[in-house]
């Protein structure tokens, strides 16, 4: 049993520890509760571009120093921003924690950043990962058909890069009030997990975030309903100019299900492992085994705040499979809401859901990324819990599971090469 200790300070601060035996290294992170969904539609990409800047220059050291301090100690840095959050990562020797969180404070608590640095990143770096993601089709399908429609009219719509001209309109003012706004005291999770010592780390925290200001924060509204349907869409660089045989296309079949806070989640991941998990799932199986069709499909139950959607699809495939793909996830989803699952290919998957969580519960990563999660999105299971969920579920248990999620009308995104006409396209 995994030992969790938390503290609350006065200012609304969230700090947990994770000690973990036998770790010979800690991992530090800090979650904020500011993504995209934060951004108005002029400012998108500002969470991004804060993030990118976290560990430049500030008030109290310079980029080489905060580089030189961290990793001539052992430290390794990155950050990550998603839809929802920020975070902060530091993986550090356990001796090493006082000045992670230091180096993290102040990062936090500087009120500037370097003009010319904030050029150079923004035109170099940011700029390069949204050329990258633009020039790469399957990149640009989920970030600028797949997640758009299926969050269509939510603060979740729109990609975490932003676009060439939101982030060339961003400005250094346009970060610090983001941070003004958001990096605040009560709006951040701090912890500390593997080679760490609860009580060091509670101390080194209240020396420091524990000095953080306290703000009041809205947050938007995410809440929304999946619109069914079909959306359809064409990219000319999908076209092989020489090969049609070689020309691509992308689609998913999408439904509206339970988030993360709800009873039905556990069986939501255990349907994830059994439709798109391995060699042994219903998706690789059907798809690619006995049909050639794709490469790798697969099958994803993605909740955020309360909102979730299962997915199941193709990256990759030709569009003449695209109606063939479509059928063969709809029969597969039948087939488990009736019932109709063998009950050898049910315990195994069951085992290898087991085993896949386990693996992560050796990370201090994934015990760190949990805490934050446990506050931000309040899950109904922790890792533990649900391995007990899923130990105890029927067939019955999971046939009823899948007819609530997965019986209403789905939504269909695809991405095709020019030139083909099936019953997806309308024509």
């Amino acid at each position: 049993m995994v030992e969790i200790q938390r503290r609350e300070y006065k200012n609304g601060l969230i700090a947990v520890a994770v000690p973990l035996a036998g770790k010979k290294k800690a991992a530090f992170y800090v979650g904020i509760d500011v993504g995209s969904k934060n951004e108005s539609r002029d400012k998108k990409g500002c969470a991004h571009l804060l993030e990118h800047m976290m560990f430049r220059k500030n008030d109290f050291r310079n980029s080489d120093q905060i580089a030189e301090e961290a990793e001539f100690n052992g430290m390794e840095l990155n950050a990550q921003t998603s839809l929802t959050d920020t975070r902060l990562k530091l993986w550090l020797p356990p001796e090493r924690l006082g000045l992670a969180v230091e180096l993290t404070y102040q990062s936090i608590a500087s009120g500037s950043y370097d003009p010319q640095e904030f050029q150079s990143e923004k035109n170099g770096p940011v700029t390069a990962e949204l050329v990258a993601y633009e020039r790469n089709p399957t990149q640009r399908y989920v970030r600028r058909v797949l997640f758009p429609r299926i969050f269509e009219g939510t603060p979740l719509e729109d990609a975490v890069t932003g676009t060439f001209d939101s982030v060339k309109g961003l400005e250094v003012s346009d970060l610090v009030r983001m941070k003004r706004d958001f990096y605040v005291s009560n709006n951040m999770v701090v912890t500390a997990t593997g080679a760490v010592d609860p009580e060091r780390f509670f101390e080194e925290e209240g020396k420091y975030f524990g000095n953080l200001a306290e703000r009041e924060v809205t947050q938007p509204d995410v809440s929304w309903r999946l619109r069914p349907g079909v959306t359809y869409v064409e990219f000319d660089d999908l076209k092989d100019p020489q090969k049609d045989a070689q020309d691509q296309a992308a689609v998913y079949v999408v439904y509206q299900v339970h988030g993360a806070q709800h009873e039905d989640a556990a069986g939501l991941c255990l349907a994830q492992t059994m439709l798109g998990e391995g060699f042994t799932s219903y998706l690789f199986r059907e798809l690619r085994k006995e049909r050639g069709i794709g490469y790798s499909p697969e099958a994803s139950y993605l909740s955020m705040r309360g909102n979730a959607v299962f997915m199941m699809g193709l990256p990759a495939l030709h569009p003449n499979q695209l109606e063939e793909a479509v059928d063969v996830i709809s029969n597969i989803v039948q087939r488990v809401k009736g019932g109709h699952i063998d009950q050898a290919f049910f315990k195994g998957k069951k085992t290898q859901l087991r085993s896949l969580v386990l693996s992560l519960l050796e990370k201090n990563s994934f015990h760190a990324d949990t805490a934050i999660g446990r506050e931000f999105e309040k899950p109904h299971y922790t890792p533990e819990s649900l391995m007990r969920r899923i130990d105890e579920m029927t067939l019955g248990c999971l046939q009823d599971i899948a007819r609530r999620n997965l019986s209403g009308d789905s939504l269909i995104v695809a991405a095709s090469a020019p030139g083909y006409n099936n019953r997806l396209t309308g024509r």
